[in-house]
């Protein structure tokens, strides 16, 4: 037992050792690529688990609050094999074409933005505004020019128990109206009258009292006007303006900010962002078909959801990857908000936000968010070759509460049949046109 103590010591120090080089190291030139060669020199075997005999040992490549769950036994992180991540060539193109060119105004504006990644080089401690060009990065990654939810599950659980308090079923679809790569009409949609670079509508379809409940919701193009969005609340049929909604409500009663769905959906001008720097982190990124899955199979398409495990059923069990992230800091700026600040990682190949830390208003640590994120070509056969990194599950944990909401969904990206007249606000309710 001494022994393998020393080697996993050892191999500890060389990790940080290599970490340390890495980061001293010119950035790729192409930031669309991983480096699998340094990577490897890294990563623990694929395949091996982190639990709370030798999560001591690997801290310099897992979260610190992660870490602690792992210590104290709540899940076991399982390494998975290096994935390449490498967005649609289109977007790759447009960044060639157009990258370095976009320039930050008053916050909330961008200027020259074309398509493609809008500060494709890396981010630089002497760049005050650095932390809101990651924002941007995120705001405009490459995840398709629409997409489908057919099935999204919210299940809300007690961390300290195995039960599930609460079951909703919900479908959703997205459209990008602006920056289109891929999906005629390339490069935006004409008809665009709320000016939005993209809209989210979705429906709970079993949801207790609120079966039928639908939220509209638009992000615009100038960052820095009102929020534009609505959500139809059957019992009073009518509709009511996400604007008129607290920021503490949660969405549907969750563990979930409206603010925090996909990674962060609030606004960029809301927050001051702060680049914290970049590292080798493990994140929740894998193959779907090379992780557990639950029985339950879609009626209409090939695909099992993700399965829970861990203490309260409340982690998804998937593989992690070592990843390069960048760190961003977001500290939110209204009053009267629930959270002192964001902690984000920020996965430097596809800029999608896959491990957030979230405080509350006294600073201390209040939520983690685990984003799930397969490899388009691992799952359902209408992602294949989309470049898309897919957003497979999800889950928020409440260490302060402690409950959580895991969300387990199929989605699916550039699909046909979905036009502007899906996200038509007048359509909301059944075309009932009552709003406050």
């Amino acid at each position: 037992m001494g022994i393998n103590l020393h080697r996993h010591k050892f191999a500890a120090l060389i990790i940080i050792a290599l970490i340390q080089t890495a980061l001293a190291m010119p950035s790729a030139a192409n930031e669309f690529e991983i480096e699998f060669e340094q990577l490897n020199e890294i990563t623990p075997p694929s395949g091996f688990k982190i639990d709370r005999a030798n999560i001591d040992h690997y801290t310099a490549i897992v979260d610190e609050e992660l870490a602690d769950f792992v210590r104290e036994g709540w899940l076991t992180l399982t390494v998975g094999e290096l994935t390449s991540f490498r967005p649609h060539a289109a977007y790759i193109t447009a960044t060639a074409q157009h990258g370095g060119s976009t320039k930050l105004d008053a916050p909330g504006i961008l200027v020259d933005y074309n398509g493609g990644r809008p500060f494709p080089r890396a981010p630089k401690f002497n760049d005050s505004r650095a932390g809101e060009k990651i924002a941007w990065n995120m705001r405009v990654m490459y995840n398709g020019d629409s997409g489908q939810i057919p099935e999204l599950h919210l299940q809300y659980r007690d961390l300290d128990g195995d039960s599930v308090n609460r079951s909703l079923v919900f479908e959703a679809k997205l459209l990008r109206f602006m920056y289109r790569h891929v999906v005629p009409p390339v490069p935006s949609i004409n008809k665009n009258l709320q000016n939005a670079l993209g809209a989210f509508y979705m429906r709970a379809l079993s949801a207790g009292d609120l079966t039928g409940a639908e939220v509209l919701a638009f992000f615009n193009r100038d960052d820095s006007s009102a929020i534009k969005g609505w959500v139809y609340i059957p019992q009073l049929r009518r509709s009511q303006s996400l604007a008129s909604f607290p920021p503490r409500e949660t969405m549907f009663g969750s563990d979930i900010l409206p603010d925090d769905f996909l990674g962060y959906s609030g606004r960029i001008v809301d927050m001051d962002w702060k680049y914290i720097g970049s590292t080798y982190v493990l994140l929740p990124m894998y193959r779907h078909d090379q992780v557990m899955v639950t029985e339950t199979k879609l009626a209409k398409w090939d695909y099992r959801f993700v399965h829970f495990a861990g203490k309260g059923s409340c982690f998804p069990n998937i593989t992690w990857q070592l990843r390069y992230a960048h760190i961003v800091e977001g500290t939110p700026l209204p009053d009267d908000y629930p959270v002192s600040k964001r902690y984000m990682y920020v996965d430097a190949q596809t800029y999608y936000p896959a491990l957030v830390r979230i405080y509350d208003e006294s600073g201390n640590f209040w939520k983690l968010t685990i984003n799930g994120v397969a490899h388009p070509n691992s799952h359902v056969r209408e992602n294949h070759e989309t470049g898309a990194p897919i957003i497979d599950c999800a889950s928020t944990i409440d260490i302060i509460n402690k409950r959580c909401t895991t969300v387990q969904l199929l989605s699916m990206v550039n699909v046909d049949g979905i036009t502007v007249k899906d996200f038509n606000p007048s359509n909301l309710g059944g075309g009932r046109r009552g709003r406050r």
